[in-house]
């Protein structure tokens, strides 16, 4: 009722704008330059009745701008009311969807038919708010139906969600805009959802819970988040390099949700490592090619700590070759490129940063075998070589 109020008012108002565009027509103006004494009167009536005829589109303004707030107030309230059944609610919900895309779609036409400021200051306000309740019908009735899905469950149905908005978001516009918006909010829920499934023991070591013990590959899902960015961010180098930034902070975040899991987490370094690479390619940055050989040693790092059982003599080997390696990829790169010149940067970091930490342990580790002795002293000469020659 209230939506059909409102509509009869524009309709209201945009017959007073023709009234008065009539009324302020050039026959007007000749009448008044041609007038006689005795015609006086008649000009005055006229000209009271235009001015009349002005105020009557300000006051149809005021009162359709009235009967929309009207109409969402009473809308809010009507929600609030349902929220307790779950049937009522995805109803109200469903046809509170409706009547604000009838009227965004109005507020479209007016824009386009019109240069009104009124309508295009609505214009963003009403553009979020019927994306939003259109989402929020969505889950209402997915939970009305499925009522007893889990918390994993929903972090996967808000991550398809976020990957069709984002995909949607391609492009200029205050849909695309509330699309971007609207995903980063579904990724941040996902995040928290899947993220609750995991606790801190006494111990402070960061495990899941029981129901997860089983190498549960629900972390996994939440890499959709940074890759679905790299893609959106790929297709326009310039505008999408605040995609591919974010991209670069979920592929970090998405650690934290596979770390405990040994061969969940090198599924993990693995789509990082590649995603990095690619947002490297395009950021072309010091700090990205950084990040992204330190997933690749991580990687590395992580699948000779799941396969092999090696003694921490064993590490320091380990750690002397992997710094003579990226010393001598290094010294390759700088022959290439710009992209080669920036992971020749990246690969002398990493190498200088192992290669100070190797020196350290090993003198810590040399002082303990003069305090306490030591079997596997042949380990601990070999890396010390390695890292020499390095």
């Amino acid at each position: 009722f209230m939506l059909g109020f409102t509509n009869q008012l524009r309709k209201t108002q945009q017959n007073l704008k023709v009234v008065e565009a009539s009324s302020l027509s050039p026959e007007k103006y000749n009448e008044q330059d041609n007038f006689k004494p005795g015609q006086q009167s008649n000009y005055k009536s006229s000209e009271q009745d235009a001015l009349t005829t002005t105020k009557k589109p300000n006051l149809a303004i005021d009162l359709t701008s009235f009967g929309e707030i009207l109409t969402l107030i009473l809308g809010i309230t009507l929600t609030t009311i349902s929220l307790e059944n779950p049937t009522l609610r995805s109803i109200n919900l469903l046809l509170s969807t409706i009547t604000l895309a009838i009227v965004t779609y109005q507020k479209f036409k007016q824009i386009f038919s019109t240069s009104s400021p009124h309508s295009t200051q609505s214009y963003p306000f009403l553009t979020y708010l019927t994306h939003i309740t259109a989402i929020l019908t969505l889950f209402s009735w997915i939970n009305l139906f499925f009522p007893t899905i889990s918390q994993q469950v929903w972090a996967v149905i808000c991550l398809v969600v976020m990957v069709a908005e984002w995909l949607f978001s391609v492009g200029d516009g205050v849909w695309q805009r509330s699309a971007w918006h609207i995903g980063l909010l579904l990724a941040s829920l996902s995040y928290l959802l899947l993220l609750m499934d995991f606790e801190f023991t006494r111990d402070n070591i960061f495990i899941n819970q029981p129901s997860l013990m089983n190498q549960s590959p629900w972390g996994l899902t939440w890499l959709v988040t940074p890759v679905t960015l790299t893609i959106i961010g790929s297709r326009n180098r310039e505008a999408g390099k605040n995609k591919q930034i974010i991209s670069v902070s979920a592929i970090i975040l998405a650690q934290f949700l596979t770390l405990p899991l040994a061969t969940v987490s090198l599924i993990s370094l693995a789509v990082g490592t590649v995603t990095m690479f690619v947002n490297t390619r395009y950021l072309r940055n010091k700090q990205s090619a950084i990040i992204t050989v330190g997933f690749g040693l991580s990687f590395i790092a992580a699948g000779v700590w799941e396969f092999t059982s090696l003694s921490y003599a064993g590490w320091f080997v380990f750690f002397a070759v992997t710094t003579l390696c990226l010393w001598i990829i290094r010294k390759l790169l700088q022959r290439g490129n710009e992209l080669a010149n920036i992971y020749a940067v990246a690969t002398d970091f990493w190498g200088s940063t192992i290669c100070g930490c190797e020196l350290l342990l090993l003198s810590i580790h040399a002082i303990a075998i003069y305090w306490f002795g030591e079997s596997e002293i042949l380990f601990s000469a070999i890396s010390a070589t390695i890292t020499l020659v390095a």
